[in-house]
Parts: C-alpha cells; structure tokens; sequence
C-alpha cells in the first residue's frame, strides 16, 4: 500500500510543473487559442470576399462577351435580311418605272428605309464593340458600361424595326 501512495505522490508532484510552464494560467492559452482561430477566420471570409469579387467579374465579362456575339449573330442576320429585301423591292420599283409607273414616292420611301438600315448596322456595331470593351478588372464601372452598351443595343434594335416599318410601307406602294 505504501509502494502505491508513493507512486501516486511522485505522480502529483511531477505533474504539478508541467501544467504551470511560462507562467501563463490554462485561461490565458485558451483566451490566445480563441483569438487565433478568430483571426484565422477573418482572413479566410477576407480570401473569400476576394474570390467572390473576381468570380463575379470573371462571369460577368463572359457574360458580356456572350452577349455581345449574339448580338452581332443577330443584327447581321436582320441587316442581311432586311437589306436583301430592300434590293429585291429596288429591282421591282425599276421595272415598274421601265414600264412607266410613277414610282418616286416608293423610292424616296426605299432611300430612307436604306439610310435608316445602316444607321442600325453601325449603332449595332458601335453596341458590340460596347459589350466586347467591358473591362473585367474594374468592377464599380462595369453596371454603367453595361447599361450604356444596352442602351446602344435598343437603339438599334428600333432602327432594324423602323426600316422594316419603312420597307413594308414601300411594298404597300408597290402593290
């Protein structure tokens, strides 16, 4: 029994100087412990922050690009369609005029649908050319230059749609 009380005394003394090394308490550890991993985690939400910035201006320049394609896509199938119609109603107004028809109304009509289709093409190109120059590394500026390029794209959108306007009157007038 005295060989296992001794034991258990020499156990309690050499422990007692472990658990008191630096002279810091077991609650000033954990107080640097918790201030540590607090610190950890502000850096990792900082990191975060900064990759969430950089995927969203990552997306939204693909976005813009993607945009900006289909765009050009479209305003050259409708300048190409359009423009093909307005050749077709030109060499029909020239045979009504060789066969003796009054057709100056018609053609002032067919000029103004002409000049009204290249004012879109180039505000349609002036619109991709918007979407393609959106600077993916300024972030705060990109909303206005989007919307500007938008902006730019409606307006040619109403164009194509008042030369078709224009053109469709010039077929009335021809019929």
């Amino acid at each position: 029994m005295k060989k296992i009380i001794l034991a258990t005394l020499l156990l309690l003394i050499s422990s007692f100087p472990v658990s008191a090394e630096d002279g810091k308490t077991l609650r000033e550890t954990r107080l640097e412990n918790r201030q540590e991993i607090k610190n950890e985690i502000k850096e990792n939400r900082e990191e975060m922050r900064e990759l969430r910035t950089e995927n969203r201006q990552e997306v939204r320049s693909v976005v813009a690009e993607n945009h900006a394609n289909r765009l050009e896509r479209r305003f050259k199938f409708y300048y190409d369609r359009l423009s093909g119609i307005a050749i077709r109603l030109q060499t029909r107004l020239n045979t009504l005029k060789s066969g003796g028809k009054d057709t100056s109304t018609a053609e002032t009509k067919l000029t103004e649908a002409k000049t009204k289709l290249e004012t879109a093409k180039s505000l349609g190109s002036q619109a991709v050319a918007a979407f393609r120059a959106i600077d993916p590394t300024k972030f705060e500026e990109q909303k206005a230059e989007a919307k500007a390029a938008r902006d730019l794209a409606v307006q040619a959108r109403t164009a194509f749609k008042d030369a078709l306007v224009l053109l469709n009157r010039v077929l009335k007038e021809v019929k």
